[in-house]
């Protein structure tokens, strides 16, 4: 296994440093931070995660974004229950050969609907650079592991994000496709613009889970979803509808295409954050 382990995704050299370095004002709750406490990185009317750190039932059809609380916060981070993907992987799972499709991510103990799994981390990179290294691996068969999650607004394209593990990643780059996963994706921030692919159990997949994500195996199936776009500055929240889906071409590059249904907008607005929950 031929790559530099990173716990979580990092910018390359081809990103610009402007388009992830704009940070989100945090909060200053002095108790808990939960929907009922009016916390403001909580967007929604129900909170993200319950006391257990699951992904909070019905919240995955909400269609406001998901922010966790983060450094600039005022709150204790030891007793936020809105923080729990910043923290890392929680769960016992391990990484093995897994039938037919190379190794696999597995899981040793049970793992329960709406608990993070872990980040689908690698390098953020242009899209020239990714160009650059499909032309570099030519006619090889190696395979790529490149996620593309590009936003439309308006029928316009607002922003395409590229995380390719195939070099420096986690555990996330041995997840598999399946028709059947047991594993969902849920884009988030944490204080800045930089999204987070985080995978959460759809289900309770025992001891049994063989880790199923969006990378390498064409007949994953299109899942509908609910959004929300965030503006940073005014906190300007936009109802949308989200629709995500999942192709590929023979290099095995992962695609999330993601349309905005929105209302009449005011001029100038810049919108950095999204979540498909």
């Amino acid at each position: 296994m031929d790559f530099d382990y990173i716990p979580c995704t990092v910018a390359s050299e081809s990103i610009d440093d402007d388009l992830l370095e704009c940070t989100m004002e945090g909060c200053d709750c002095d108790g808990e931070c939960t929907a009922a406490s009016f916390c403001p990185c909580i967007l929604s009317s129900m909170d993200n995660y319950d006391e257990e750190g699951r992904l909070e039932d019905g919240r995955e059809s909400d269609s406001s974004p998901l922010l966790e609380c983060h450094d600039s916060c005022g709150c204790v981070a030891s007793g936020c229950r809105n923080r729990r993907v910043q923290f890392g992987v929680k769960r016992r799972v391990e990484i093995r050969p897994s039938e037919g499709k190379g190794m696999g991510l597995f899981a040793v103990e049970n793992i329960g609907r709406g608990e993070f799994v872990c980040e689908y981390a690698g390098e953020m990179i242009s899209k020239e650079e990714v160009e650059r290294r499909k032309a570099e691996e030519g006619g090889s068969r190696q395979h790529n592991y490149v996620l593309t999650v590009k936003e439309h607004c308006a029928g316009d394209t607002v922003h395409t994000w590229f995380i390719d593990p195939s070099r420096k990643g986690n555990i996330g780059r041995f997840c598999n496709h399946s028709c059947n996963p047991c594993l969902g994706v849920v884009v988030l921030r944490v204080g800045t613009t930089a999204p987070i692919v985080g995978l959460f159990a759809l289900r309770y997949p025992r001891l049994s889970l063989k880790s199923q994500s969006s990378t390498s195996i064409s007949n994953f199936r299109p899942i509908s979803l609910t959004s929300s776009v965030y503006k940073v500055f005014e906190k300007i929240l936009i109802k949308k509808i989200t629709t995500f889906h999942i192709s590929h071409s023979h290099n095995y590059f992962a695609h999330c295409e993601f349309f905005y249904r929105l209302p009449v907008l005011s001029s100038m607005v810049t919108f950095f954050y999204f979540n498909y929950s």
